[in-house]
């Protein structure tokens, strides 16, 4: 109850303190100028603050915060920032600071919690910022299992690892080691002077980086910026066995990875993009290779979107044992409602820790888990994505799925479509007509999975150079069209209304073979099935856009029923056309009904 009332009461100082600053600042500035006296309130600690106010002399006064703020190990041009702060400060809130020094409020982990807390609600666009602190939560949870480790040193390595400093500064010693200036340095630094933990803070280099190899740490966190273009070869530069591939095109997000899993002899959490999860290909590849191959990696996490205030996308967790090598992972689907709260339309809160750190611990098996071995994986190219598993349990297990199956590849021609030039007047050449064509997209596909007679295709003129592309494209009666780009599983039967049209590069064309043990119709109701988008769902892959991957289309298995329900589906589908015309013949007939009066038209 204490510790309630003491984080309550310090939230309230602190809400109170930033309320008047707000009176005479911008948000961005209060901000700044609040946690800078913090900060420097803190390092100068009980007696510091003593001495300070039992000077009158405002000369005197800024010269023993210089001293003093030099002694711990602050430059001069951070010296006189802080002396600048406090005199611009207004005499009220600096005392204020002053009371919480004096008072025990100041240094607190509760109070660099606070603050951050409310950096990430206003200030979160900024990529230094990194996720909500609950992340952190879950993630030192699941590293250190929230005890205190006697001896104990974590590594934290990462552009938004902030928050992981904070909460792992609580059970252990830390080291920060960050990148260099101009990636929010000061504000790292003063959030960790305002949490007054053990944290040993080393801004580096990305480029030129020495660190001692007998440095060993007992736990480790790495949440590294994403989508970073890097210069240079990445810490990733070891090829594995039977290898020769170049590392230097790793993504950013894992780029340290190597180096963290050397130095630490324990528990590590790594925070990635879901698009990394799906990466089969280049250096992403070959690191995911290894790290299979090693056995380190334990547990895959997709947590909720809206985490980062910088982006919306989900992020996911993995944790590895450096200690211990496993032939299966955990992988766990916790990206739904009942681990996340909105704080507001843009940020989101991670819940439920308690029940996904029980799940990690005793190895549950549920509805949210499944279990991979690590040969699998790497036969299937090293894809981590988790709904890829975990909803993989739910598909192969339905009664949908007991019919024989077979490759896609092996029942249909798989035709991938490519973006065809649309040539404006200007660009036509006069010696040679173009060739005009009508484009279907996913856009004209109606809620039952067909072109309507009476859509309005868009016209294309066609170079002569591109006439064997748009003709390999081409629709016939019988082809289906199969979204994989964007909207991933929207699918459509072509028929004779609309042979001769294109399809765009958001389509593949799947065309049964002429031996094949599928048709057209069974295989259009399928895909449309419930079972069917379930399965696109599952392999679809991408945080904004989704794909999916020829390579996971054409490996798709495919249940084929009997040939006597091949009859049945064939029977329903002439049964679903005609209730659909009489649908819309009835919705013709309302329309007509209801502007019998008072119509424009009239």
């Amino acid at each position: 109850m204490t510790d309630q009332i003491n984080r309550e009461a310090v939230h309230n100082q602190f809400l109170t303190l930033l309320g008047k600053m707000l009176d005479a600042h911008p948000v961005s500035e209060s901000l700044a100028r609040l946690i800078h006296m913090a900060a420097t309130a803190a390092v100068l600690g009980s007696e510091g603050v003593s001495s300070f106010r039992a000077e009158h002399d405002v000369s005197a006064r800024q010269e023993l915060m210089r001293t003093r703020l030099q002694k711990k190990g602050f430059n001069r041009f951070e010296c006189q920032q802080a002396v600048d702060s406090a005199c611009s400060l207004h005499p009220e809130i600096f005392q204020s600071l002053c009371d919480a020094v004096e008072q025990g409020a100041l240094p607190s982990s509760i109070y660099a919690a606070e603050v951050y807390s409310i950096l990430h609600s206003t200030l979160g666009k900024l990529s230094s910022i990194g996720p909500d602190l609950s992340v952190a939560e879950l993630a030192v949870r699941l590293v250190s299992n929230g005890d205190s480790l006697e001896g104990g040193r974590a590594l934290i390595l990462g552009r938004s690892a902030i928050p992981f400093v904070l909460r792992s500064s609580e059970v252990e010693k830390t080291r920060y080691e960050g990148i260099g200036p101009g990636d929010g340095e000061n504000l790292k630094r003063q959030l960790c002077w305002i949490s007054g933990a053990d944290i040993d803070f080393s801004m580096i280099s990305s480029e030129s980086f020495v660190h001692d190899p007998k440095a060993v740490f007992s736990s480790g966190y790495l949440s590294d910026a994403w989508g970073l273009k890097l210069k240079g070869n990445t810490t990733f530069g070891v090829d594995i066995e039977g290898s020769k591939a170049s590392f230097g095109s790793v993504s950013s997000e894992v780029s340290n990875l190597e180096r963290m899993l050397q130095r630490v002899e324990g528990k590590l959490a790594c925070i990635v993009p879901p698009s990394w999860l799906s990466k089969t290909s280049g250096a992403d590849l070959a690191l995911k290779q290894r790290v299979l191959k090693e056995g380190h990696l334990q547990v895959v996490i997709q947590l909720p979107d809206k985490l980062f205030g910088a982006t919306s996308i989900a992020p996911a967790m993995l944790i590895f044992d450096t200690r211990e090598k496993t032939k299966s992972i955990q992988f766990i689907q916790a990206n739904g409602q009942e681990f996340a709260r909105s704080e507001s339309r843009s940020i989101k809160k991670l819940v439920g820790i308690d029940k996904l750190a029980r799940i990690v611990r005793d190895k549950s098996e549920c509805q949210l888990t499944a279990y991979v071995d690590t040969e699998s994986l790497i036969s299937d190219n090293c894809n981590l994505d988790v709904k890829r598993h975990v909803a993989g349990k739910e598909i192969l297990d339905s009664e949908g799925f007991r019919y024989p199956k077979f490759p896609l590849e092996s029942l249909v021609e798989v035709i991938s479509c490519q973006s065809l030039k649309n040539l404006s007047g200007a660009e036509r050449d006069p010696g040679f007509a173009p060739l005009i064509l009508r484009e279907l997209s996913p856009a004209n596909i109606d809620e039952y999975g067909f072109f309507s007679e009476s859509f309005s295709a868009r016209e294309i003129h066609v170079a002569p150079k591109e006439f064997g592309r748009a003709k390999k494209q081409t629709v016939r009666d019988g082809d289906v069209l199969l979204a994989v780009k964007g909207s991933v599983g929207k699918c459509a039967l072509v028929s004779t209304a609309h042979e001769g049209f294109v399809a765009s590069q958001a389509f593949v064309i799947l065309r049964p073979l002429p031996e094949s043990v599928v048709d057209s119709v069974t295989l259009f109701r399928f895909i449309r099935s419930d079972l069917g988008q379930a399965i696109f769902d599952r392999v679809a892959t991408g945080a904004s856009v989704q794909v999916l991957k020829m390579a996971d289309l054409k490996a798709l298995n495919i249940p084929v029923p009997s040939a006597e329900e091949k009859r049945n589906i064939a029977a329903n589908h002439r049964k679903l056309i005609e209730l659909i015309k009489e649908k819309q013949s009835v919705e013709q007939e309302i329309s007509k009904t209801l502007s019998e009066y008072w119509s424009l038209g009239d």
